[in-house]
């Protein structure tokens, strides 16, 4: 599927503690495949460059695949990997996204492979899951979809398969219902 694109999406990434570039590369073209059919572009942590709107992005925890984590007594899969701020019924654009549950939840596939592969799928994992609290930014909406990156959970098949896409009316909705939101200090 060809769109073409119509808005320049900025992110100002933060700093992710111990993020290798292979896997933050990997995130980045994650990201801009899912993206690319509502027609946005996404431009990472330049400046001087027109942008449509801009969200921050901030990383809690360690994104280091160097020494897998042990998983805690009373892992759960049903643990927050990301979440986007709301204020007064408004998603603002702000990304908090946790590597050290991203981490512990690839556990089970990273484990046997070797560290390039890790990277690919610790990639591919995090580009999903920005991707996903972007559909809420540009989408406005707090809901989910039944199935695909804007559903409400993710299983492990879905962060590693090869493929795994937005639905076909989730992409249409960020296409047509994108509208800047004003960062807090712009807030009224």
């Amino acid at each position: 599927m060809s769109a073409v694109l119509s808005a320049i999406l900025g992110l100002y990434v933060g700093h992710a503690q111990s993020l290798d570039t292979v896997s933050a590369q990997v995130a980045q073209q994650e990201m801009q495949r899912l993206l690319a059919p509502a027609g946005i572009e996404l431009i990472w942590n330049k400046r001087n460059r027109d942008v449509s709107q801009l969200v921050v992005v901030t990383f809690d925890g360690s994104c280091s695949l160097d020494a897998l984590p042990a998983s805690p007594a009373g892992y759960t899969t049903s643990v927050v990997l990301a979440d986007t701020s709301v204020s007064s019924g408004r998603v603002l654009p702000y990304l908090r996204v946790d590597c050290d549950w991203i981490v512990r939840t690839l556990m089970p596939t990273l484990e046997p492979l070797s560290m390039p592969l890790r990277r690919a799928i610790l990639g591919r994992a995090l580009g999903r899951i920005m991707a996903h609290e972007l559909y809420h930014v540009l989408s406005q909406r707090k809901d989910h979809d039944r199935t695909g990156v804007a559903k409400a959970s993710f299983s492990l098949d879905d962060l590693t398969a090869h493929r795994f896409d937005f639905e076909l009316s989730t992409i249409d909705e960020m296409r047509y219902a994108r509208r800047p939101i004003p960062l807090l200090a712009d807030a009224h």
